[in-house]
């Protein structure tokens, strides 16, 4: 009896750390296209339990290069919560052959959505295009 309650006990217990983990522990992306390179990471923080994405976003073009914030937030996800109002959206700009490390937590939950690869988006523009660009970029789990 005492043994069965025992192995129900640590059965429970190694039930609820294999729930509580998530499968995937780090995931990487990269993006390349007319000159901007994206060199993306994402880490499971167990403190925190969220994912800590960190993004390098290079500026090989010859032009001044905005990264376009939306409510404050630079790094963006399908399925994110969306702020009601927002007053805040602004750029940054940065010179040719800057490299600039964005970083944002996303709650576990949103990144181990149904979407596989999780995907981040990134919007920039051009000084001398004046136009948004909006770039996705998967984040793959590490083998």
């Amino acid at each position: 009896m005492k043994r069965t309650i025992l192995l129900s006990i640590l059965l429970v217990t190694f039930s609820i750390l294999v729930a509580c983990t998530p499968q995937i522990q780090e995931a990487k992306g990269t993006f390349e296209k007319e000159g901007i390179q994206v060199d993306a990471e994402a880490t499971y923080n167990k403190t925190s339990g969220k994912y800590d994405v960190e993004a390098k976003v290079t500026n090989n073009t010859n032009q001044q290069l905005e990264l376009i914030y939306d409510c404050g937030r630079i790094i963006r996800y399908e399925g994110q919560p969306q702020k009601t109002e927002c007053i805040d959206v602004y750029s940054e700009s940065h010179d040719p052959g800057d490299v600039t490390t964005i970083e944002r937590s996303i709650p576990k939950n949103d990144f181990l959505s149904e979407e596989d690869p999780f995907h981040i988006k990134i919007v920039y523009a051009l000084e001398a295009e004046n136009k948004k660009i909006e770039i996705e970029i998967p984040l793959k789990a590490e083998e």
